[in-house]
């Protein structure tokens, strides 16, 4: 079950995370490599979680002729992985899977930590045709200038800002956002939608998929 080892492996980052932090100098050379043990594993697991991914749009696409695009969240593991965009796209050859049904979500915690590599990454990944979201929009206070230094496809708004709508300051937030969205060609998503009323202000706004 990948979850369950995703969850121990958090475990395991923990404990790792302790050990950096207590360690005296002497033993520093043990903690990098506890450190270095949990990315390995943690890397090790999120390769096959991405692998299950690919074999499913597979079989969907060989019993129903087509497959629903899928959305994927990207780790900080993965961004800080150079091979990542590799493995990406030679499992999708693997499956024999189109790249347009694939887009990884990367959220904008992760892109601002990870700045230099998520550019690097989602530049590769866009180049063979695998679309790239900024996810969690709105949450951080770099955003305006993540949408401009990354080469993403579309923005999902947090749903923190999705809300409060319809109301009026609300509103004016998301159709801000839209627009600048527009201005640079992207596609816009609206978080956590629960009302009609909620829907109906995101399409007014300028939101393109609720």
């Amino acid at each position: 079950d990948y979850m369950a080892r995703l969850n121990a492996l958090d475990v395991r980052r923990l404990q790792a995370q302790r050990l950096e932090v207590m360690v005296l100098d002497r033993d520093l050379t043990a903690a990098q490599l506890e450190i270095e043990r949990w990315r390995r594993e943690a890397s090790a697991a999120i390769r096959g979680m991405s692998e299950a991914i690919h074999q499913q749009l597979a079989r969907w696409q060989g019993e129903f002729a087509t497959a629903l695009p899928v959305a994927v969240n990207v780790s900080p593991l993965q961004l800080l992985d150079a091979g990542f965009p590799g493995m990406v796209v030679n499992t999708l050859q693997q499956y024999g899977v189109s790249p347009a049904l694939l887009t990884l979500e990367i959220t904008e915690s992760a892109a601002v930590t990870h700045l230099e590599q998520a550019r690097e990454q989602i530049r590769e990944m866009r180049a063979h045709g695998v679309e790239v979201a900024l996810d969690d929009f709105g949450t951080g206070f770099s955003s305006l200038n993540l949408l401009r230094s990354l080469p993403v496809s579309a923005v999902k708004i947090d749903r923190s800002l999705i809300e409060p709508l319809p109301a009026v300051d609300a509103s004016a937030v998301v159709k801000a956002i839209c627009q600048l969205a527009g201005v640079l060609q992207l596609d816009v998503v609206a978080e956590g939608i629960e009302t009609e009323a909620q829907a109906e202000a995101a399409r007014k706004a300028g939101c393109h998929v609720l």
